[in-house]
């Protein structure tokens, strides 16, 4: 631990070089010591030994000093000032600390702590739904080969909504087959007259030659009869 004024007076030879070593040591060692340096300089580095913290004297050579970070010793590690510490999966989970950074581990532990849907849940809500109630929106798929422009109707038996035995899909996910013929796996039909809110798609036939197959993008509808 070294500080010095940084100036060399006229000495003897054995006092020259023992004050040249002195100002060295204190360049090697940032300045390092338990209270500032007593001759400052604009732009002077002190590590503060007390504090463990690396400062930086101003352009003016005027206080405070500026706190450019803190070092853990034991650690090895350096935090610059201001940043910001990562989140631990208690503050996540708690959802009541707004001074540190969330990871995407700890925003999915968050979800899951702070009452995120689930899939299954998904699955659940949507079980059901084949008697909704008139003025029900739901997401589901036009199976048949007539697309429905947006404000246009069909009648429920066409219409195939995302079920609890489906709940692993995305509901606006488009279905794909090889065949002409809706796969109504995991999906159920619905009953009365629903109204497309957004482009209700249809039966969609995609590719060309030897290879041909059907899909069907899923649409918002609402129930009106």
């Amino acid at each position: 631990m070294a500080t010095h004024d940084y100036v060399i007076d006229n000495q003897t030879a054995p006092n020259f070089r023992a004050d040249l070593n002195n100002a060295l040591a204190a360049i090697v060692t940032q300045n390092s010591n338990a209270t500032a340096p007593s001759v400052t300089y604009a732009n002077m580095i002190w590590y503060d030994t007390t504090n463990n913290q690396l400062k930086k004297r101003n352009e003016t050579n005027t206080d405070p000093w500026i706190v450019l970070g803190t070092i853990d010793e034991g650690a090895g590690t350096f935090t610059s000032s201001g940043e910001r510490a990562l989140a631990t999966q208690a503050q996540a989970e708690l959802g009541t600390d707004n001074a540190t950074v969330m990871t995407p581990l700890r925003v999915a532990q968050a979800i899951d702590a702070l009452g995120g849907v689930t899939t299954a849940q998904v699955g659940s809500a949507y079980a059901g739904l084949a008697t909704l109630d008139v003025g029900t929106y739901i997401p589901a798929w036009n199976t048949s080969a007539t697309a429905v422009a947006s404000g246009g109707t069909i009648a429920g038996s066409s219409l195939r909504y995302h079920s609890a035995a489906s709940a692993g899909r995305n509901p606006f996910q488009t279905k794909t087959d090889s065949s002409a013929t809706f796969p109504t796996t995991a999906t159920t039909a619905l009953t009365g007259t629903w109204q497309a809110m957004a482009h209700g798609g249809g039966r969609i036939t995609t590719g060309g030659g030897r290879s041909v197959s059907y899909e069907w993008p899923a649409a918002i509808w609402l129930r009106i009869a």
